[in-house]
This record gives structure tokens, sequence and C-alpha cells, in this order.
């Protein structure tokens, strides 16, 4: 008798095939999938774990794992991916969030938050898209009779106090609004404006803030780095915060067989991968004001040329180099004097 294809024998053989095709985080993958096909949460998934996907769900699966098994990334199959305990929506577009960026936000709203003199914790929620399922919830769940979701996760909604932030924020080469969206959530009342040369990033931003709520919060702008338009408001405004993710890849530079996906202009930056932030750091000291930070995201082997860039401005105090989860020199945090 053939066995029937549950929710757990997928999972189980999806994590399999997947880390024979050489898959980052098998398991996480197969469940982010299978869980956008069924239309459930990851941890709902363990709740049907006996039961079984209709065929439309199955086939939709397998065309799914299919494409991942081929390294195209999960983000864009699935069309989302979680960035600061927040949803965004993704296409090949954009560049898919990273953990690692999310020293950005922190380092910015920890700022915003001394001008503010308030202490505020930061509306992050529990992710259920950064990690796998604690395999010890399975048994337990499984038992439990399967509920139908009305939504397979909770439409965010910012605090109803903005009056207790204040500064305007400059997020560049903002993308997918990932770091724009995420300060705006987390310090409302801020005004935030996110550019990027990119008009199909701009309009997938655009889409983001609104789903999110923040509208009202974020202004977009298409800019080259900090040229904004003849004619924009801000053209004549400085920030408290200018933020940056800007493309820092070598030409020559390794990536992984899943990058190749992601837009190539938002990744390489010349043959070193510095010529976007030689044009970048020295132009921010003319829009940041004096007491203001610039947070900036740059390669794994940039944070010397990164600090001299800045140094040699002669407009910012030593700047602050942080870690990644890695361990890896990824943020520069710098004052202006």
């Amino acid at each position: 008798m053939n066995e029937s294809w549950t929710t757990g024998r997928l999972l189980s053989w999806t994590k399999e095939y997947f880390e024979h095709s050489g898959l980052e985080n098998p398991r996480l993958c197969a469940e982010v999938l299978l869980s956008h096909c069924v239309g459930c949460s990851r941890i709902e998934l363990y709740a049907r774990f006996n039961s079984e996907p209709t065929d439309r769900q199955r086939s939709q699966f397998r065309e799914l794992v299919r494409r991942a098994a081929m390294h195209e990334p999960v983000a864009y199959l699935v069309g989302s991916r979680e960035f600061y305990s927040l949803n965004f929506r993704v296409t090949p577009a954009v560049l898919i969030p990273r953990p690692e960026t999310e020293m950005l936000v922190e380092k910015a709203v920890e700022h915003l938050q001394k001008l503010a003199g308030v202490h505020v914790t930061q509306q992050k929620f529990d992710s259920q898209e950064s990690s796998p399922v604690d395999l010890d919830e399975i048994e337990k769940l499984a038992s439990a009779q399967p509920e139908e979701s009305q939504s397979s996760e909770p439409a965010f909604q910012p605090k109803k106090n903005r009056s207790q932030y204040v500064g305007n924020v400059w997020d560049v080469c903002t993308g997918s609004g990932c770091v724009a969206c995420a300060i705006a959530a987390n310090a409302p009342g801020v005004n935030v404006l996110a550019s990027d040369i990119s008009p199909a990033a701009i309009a997938v931003a655009v889409e983001n803030a609104s789903r999110l709520n923040l509208s009202q919060n974020v202004t977009f702008e298409q800019a080259d780095l900090l040229e904004l338009p003849v004619g924009s408001r801000y053209n004549d405004e400085y920030f408290d915060v200018i933020t940056a993710n800007p493309p820092y890849v070598a030409e020559n530079d390794p990536v992984g067989d899943s990058t190749k996906y992601e837009p190539r202009d938002a990744l390489y930056a010349g043959i070193d991968g510095l010529d976007v932030l030689r044009r970048l750091i020295p132009a921010v000291p003319k829009r940041l004001g004096r007491g203001g930070i610039f947070c900036v995201e740059f390669g794994y082997t940039h944070a010397d040329a990164v600090r001299n860039l800045i140094v040699q401005t002669g407009e910012f105090a030593e700047p602050e180099i942080f870690k990644d989860f890695q361990g890896i020199e990824r943020v520069a945090v710098a004052k202006r004097v």
C-alpha cells in the first residue's frame, strides 16, 4: 500500500532532498515553501503533521521545490521575507533582506531614542520565518486538532503614541524599503525618506510601506545616492540619521548560487567593491546635521577602507565598527561633529 503524502512526510522528504542539493537551512526552506502552499504559518504545519495537503497544494509545492533545488531563492519563490520581525514583499527587482542589515535599524533607533530622551522597547514581533520550528514542539502540535487560520500572520499596527520621537532619517539604497520601514515602525513620529536609483525597487518599497501602514511616515524618492531630483522638498533639509546598504560586492568575489538571482546593480561596485562607497561617503556631511549619525553596511574586507573614507572627510568623530552575528566587521557608525 502506498504511503500517504502527509505534511510530516513531505517535510521530511524535502529536507533530505534539499540537503543533497546543497541548500542552506534545508528544513527551514521546506517549512517556508510548504506553509506558503498550504496557506498557514510554519508552526501550524506541525498541528497538521498527519494531514494530507490537497492535490493542488502538493502540485504547487513540487514545482517550488524543483526551483528551490536549483538555488532560486526561497524568498523570491514565496514573494516575501521577514526583516526586523516585519514581513516584506520581495521580488527579483530588490535584494533579499539579510539579518546582518538589521544592525542599521538598531543603531538608528538607538540614536533616535537619545534625541527624544525616551527609552522605548523595540517593536519587534516574535519571528516565525527566521529559524526552524523547535522539534520538541512537534509531538504536542501533531496531536492537536488543526484549526483554520484566517491569516498566516497578523497585520502590523504602528504604535498610537507618535509624539515621543523626533528627527529626520534618510535611508539610501533602500531596495525593498526594509530598513526605512523598520525604523519608522520602531520610532513612531520620525520622518523617513527612502531613496533608490531603481524605479522597480521604489515600487516594491512603496508597496511594503502601504502594507505595513507606514505610508504616512515614509516618503520615497528615486535618486542616485544623495542626489535628489530637482524640486524635491528634501533638497534643503539636513538629517539626524543617514543609513545606507549600498552595493559593495567586488566584481570577482565569489557569491552563492542563490545570490546570482538577485539584481546585479544592487550587488556589485567595481573591482574592489568600493566604487559606490567612494562616491557616497564624502557627500554625507552635506546632508547630515551636526550631531547626527551615519550608519553604513559594507563588505567583509572593507572595514579599514570605510573607516579611512569616513575619517578623510574631516567631518566625523572616530567611527565605530560593529561585527555581525558571524563575527565579521559589517557596519560603521560615525557621528558628525
